[in-house]
This record gives structure tokens, sequence and C-alpha cells, in this order.
């Protein structure tokens, strides 16, 4: 019952956060553009906060008030300088900058000239985060247009025939659907407008292949219609070097090729093939469970985009709640906080618990060294590896959310420990290794001790208290990453209680110093180990 009540009023507080949306009927073939701004006269709020967020702002024109020009037009003349179309071989100047390519840039930002009608974007590129112009496409912007090229992502509306479009940016009908339909009826939540929580309204943008036609978007897929985007689409490969080996990103817009493959989107079939699933289970193995009221039986969708994100937010992430929270709203126990599970029962995916360090039973409370490191690393920092390329390599995170042990990455790909852990790859694969594996061998020990002394002892508190503190540390999941002092102590202790019949709490280290096995890697110059299993708890950690 505690894991009900605890998961029930983790779904009201997001229903509190995002109300759910009405599921409609798409719009028709028929249906037209409208744009924004017609949009706004009835959804002001919602219209006032997409604009804060950088998807409205792919591309606009410059002398655009919102515009926000980051190039520093004193540095890289010699990378700018090209043949213009004045026949002049010069460094180009702001004063050729017609439209802009990322106005409230993230990661860099492009400029596009016209020129003989054409919109050609200038050879160089200005990177956000060092400072530097790096040349773009320098021996051929000539012989590209952006209209060709980008345009049927970076605007709403877009049409290939007339190379037009109803809005500069990603705007409400790029999600939505065109409004014609919608505004003529008077609105409504329940007429003409796609509502959904389908991964591809997302995938039509973040995705890197080519489409039928040969555009670099699936055109003629459209949200809410018959078309999917994998009917038209073919994604890049492994071969066309545009994917790490191990599946990973390499490139910027390709966050639904990583999801497409992961858990978040097979959550949903997996939880339907559990005899055991409930109702309330869908609300984190389903975005329409969540978001729109869906039963297991009638959600039609595993953890899609939206079920994290949320284009409305007025924020430029996008998060629906902060970074930690969003993971461990579904990635806990059910335990009430810093409370111990009940003795006999079958935790499940207690990720949040183990990493803070409580919540197994009889066991002394222990936060993982990297929870309690002041400015530590939280769940994406591991899970959410900077692999993917749009200015700089690793800028963009992962979105498969498989941590990447350093011996494994690719030369130049990120891996989850280097990044704080400089130079430290060899030593951190190898108590990667050796955690992980000392961890399984216990689990499969103390499982090999339960299963002989469940006939004779199941029912007494001992096996009980065993048995929960044994599927606290299998249904982690990491063999001990996430906590290793902690998980270590669990399976002790659990193993004790099998032999002696008795439960005592068991004591972790609470001394400062390296413990047993551990070794200390330094992390902006202070030692994570150092602070050791007893270090303070310092409450959930928001980002």
């Amino acid at each position: 019952m505690k894991r009900v009540l605890v998961v029930a009023v983790a779904v009201c507080t997001l229903f509190l956060l995002t109300a759910a949306v009405a599921l409609a009927d798409p719009p028709s073939p028929d249906a037209t553009y409208v744009g924004a701004s017609v949009c706004k006269a009835c959804h002001a709020e919602k219209y006032d906060a997409v604009f804060q967020t950088r998807h409205p702002w792919k591309v606009r024109p410059v002398d655009d008030p919102g515009v926000e020009i980051i190039a520093d037009w004193t540095k890289g003349e010699d990378v700018r300088t090209t043949v213009m179309d004045d026949g002049q071989t010069r460094p180009f100047t702001l004063d050729d900058v017609d439209y802009v390519i990322g106005a409230k840039p993230g990661w860099k930002q492009r400029y596009i000239k016209v020129i003989d009608g054409a919109w050609r974007i200038l050879p160089a590129q200005f990177n956000l985060a060092t400072q530097e112009w790096v040349p773009y496409h320098a021996d051929e912007w000539m012989e590209r247009d952006y209209r060709d090229k980008c345009a049927g992502c970076h605007t709403t509306g877009y049409d290939p025939d007339t190379k037009t479009w109803v809005d500069f940016g990603v705007t409400c009908e790029a999600c939505h659907g065109p409004g014609s339909e919608h505004v003529a009826a008077g609105g409504g939540e329940d007429v003409a407008i796609v509502a959904t929580v389908d991964a591809q309204v997302c995938a039509r943008c973040h995705v890197r292949g080519k489409d039928v036609n040969g555009y670099g978007w699936p055109q003629d897929y459209r949200p809410g219609g018959d078309v999917k985007v994998e009917d038209v689409y073919t994604f890049v490969t492994v071969e066309d070097g545009k994917i790490w080996p191990d599946g990973h990103a390499k490139s910027h817009h390709q966050q639904y090729m990583e999801w497409v493959n992961s858990g978040h989107a097979k959550a949903l079939d997996t939880l339907k093939a559990n005899p055991h699933a409930q109702d309330f289970c869908a609300a984190c193995h389903s975005a329409d469970a969540r978001l729109q009221g869906a039963t297991l039986e009638t959600a039609q969708f595993g953890v899609t985009c939206v079920t994290c994100h949320d284009g409305h937010t007025g924020q430029e992430s996008m998060l629906r709640v902060e970074a930690y929270d969003t993971c461990v709203e579904c990635h806990n126990g059910g335990i009430e906080e810093g409370a111990q599970a009940e003795a006999g029962s079958t935790v499940h995916h207690p990720m949040r618990e183990m990493f803070e360090g409580w919540g197994a039973v009889g066991v002394t409370a222990s936060p993982s060294p990297h929870f309690s490191a002041s400015d530590g690393p939280i769940c994406s920092s591991c899970h959410m590896v900077g692999t993917a390329k749009s200015a700089i390599p690793g800028d963009i995170a992962s979105h498969d959310w498989r941590p990447i042990k350093p011996a494994d990455a690719s030369e130049g790909e990120g891996d989850s420990c280097t990044g704080c852990h400089e130079g430290a790859g060899d030593a951190m694969s190898g108590v990667w290794d050796s955690r992980q594996a000392e961890i399984s061998g216990m689990l499969e020990e103390l499982k090999a001790q339960l299963d002989a002394t469940k006939d004779t002892a199941g029912e007494t508190e001992a096996w009980k208290v065993a048995w929960t503190n044994y599927t606290f540390v299998d249904a982690d999941g990491s063999q001990g990453m996430h906590n290793y002092p902690y998980a270590k102590a669990i399976l002790e202790a659990a193993m004790s209680t099998l032999e002696t019949g008795e439960v005592t709490p068991a004591e972790l280290p609470t001394t400062g110093g390296v413990l047993p096995g551990v070794m200390p890697l330094v992390v902006s110059g202070v030692s994570l180990l150092a602070l050791g299993a007893g270090a303070a708890y310092v409450g959930r950690r928001k980002r």
C-alpha cells in the first residue's frame, strides 16, 4: 500500500504542475497553417512561454527585436574571409547578415545572406562556449540554399515547392498541427488540433538522415497524421560515421534515434508484459497515462519526450521539474523519505534511495559520496553523457541513458567518468568492473542462500529482512555503482541476518579517509571518496 500512496502523490503533484491535455481528432489533410500570432489571441500565456524557449528562435530576421547577436566581430577575420557576392575577397560582417540561425543560441550562431534570391549560409559560425569563429561549409557555401537544407525544421508550415513558410522558428503548429480548422470551429480542446504525447512530434526534427524525397527531415510527416516518421525517413547509421559504434548519437538533432532504442521507449510494453502490472504503474511507464489520464489498458505510448520536457515551461531546458527530480520522480522505490522498506516486501527500482543512501532494512543510512559532494554529479551526469557535437564535441547530451565506461568509449567519445575524474579513465574502468563484479557475486550468493532457506525460514523476520534487502540492491540495477559502500553493507547485513537469524543494524564507517577497496579520485580539487560513507546527508539535490 505504501508504494501506491507514494506514486499517487507524485502523479497528483505532476498534474498540478501541468494540466492534463484532452485527446482530440487531428486536423484533416485540408487544414492550413494560420501562424502563432493567431494562436496567441486565445493562448497568450502559452504563447509567451513558448517564446522563452529556443524553439521559436531557430531562424529570425537580423532586425527582429528579440535577436541576440553573440558573435565577436573583432575576432576570426581569417575564418570569415571569403569571396563575397560583390566579387571581393573580404571578411563578412554583421552588415552582410539578413537572417540569424540560432537567434537565441545555446551552442552556436550562424548567419544568412540573401544573394540573388538564394539564402546562403555564410561560411563561418560563432561557437558560444569557446567564443571562436570556425569554418562552416567554407568551400561550398555559395552552392547551398538554407531553404533546401534546414528550413523544414527551423520554420513552421514550410512548403518545399514554394520555399516559404508561415512562421519563422518552431512555433505552435509545428507540434499541434495546422490550426485553420481549430480556429474556424471557435477553438476548444476537442476540435481538430493535435494534443499528443507521441515522440514522433519531436522526431520530425530531432533526427538525422534522409526522407524519401531527399530532404533532411521527414517532410510528409504531420503531427497526428497517418504517416509515421519511419515510413518516410531513413536514419543515419554507424556505417555513415554519424553514430558512435555503441549506438550513442554523434551529431546534434539525433535525440529521437537514441530514444527509440532506449528502455524509456519500451517502458509501456515492458509493463504490459508484466502479469503483476497495475494502473498506477502506468504513471511512470507511459506518457499518456501520466499526462492525459490513460489507463494501463488504454495507454499507447511509453516514456516519451514530453514526459520530461514541456515546450510551454517558459525556460530553455523545457524540463517540467528540476533535473534531479525529473529522474527520481519515477526512479524510486516508493519508500517514505528517510524511512526503511517494510521487511518482507519486494522493493522495485530504488535508484533514488540507493543514491541518497537510505531505505534498506536495518542498515545505517549512508549517502553516496557523489550525492554528498557539494555540486556533485546527479543522474544525468553519468547517464546523459555529452556524446554528440553541435558546436564543440560533447556539447549535446545522450538520450539513451546508458552510462559509458571509459574503456568502452571510442576515441573522441565522452564517457561517464573522465569528465570529472580527468585522466583516470583506466583506473575508473577498473573500479567500475571490480565493484560490479563484487556486488553481482554477492547478489548471486545471497539469492542462492535465500532460495535454499525459503521453505524452512521464509516466514521468519530474519528471512524477510534479508529478502527485502536483497531486492533493494538487485532492483537498483547498478550493481553497486550508485552507492558501492551502501550496497555492500546491505548485502553483508542480509547474509549475516540469514546466518544468525538475528536482525542487527549494520554499521558503516563514519570517519573520513578512504574506504577499503575504494580509490580516492579528485574532482575539482576535492577527493569525493575522502568524504567517507558517513558524510553528512545533504538533502535532496535540486538542479
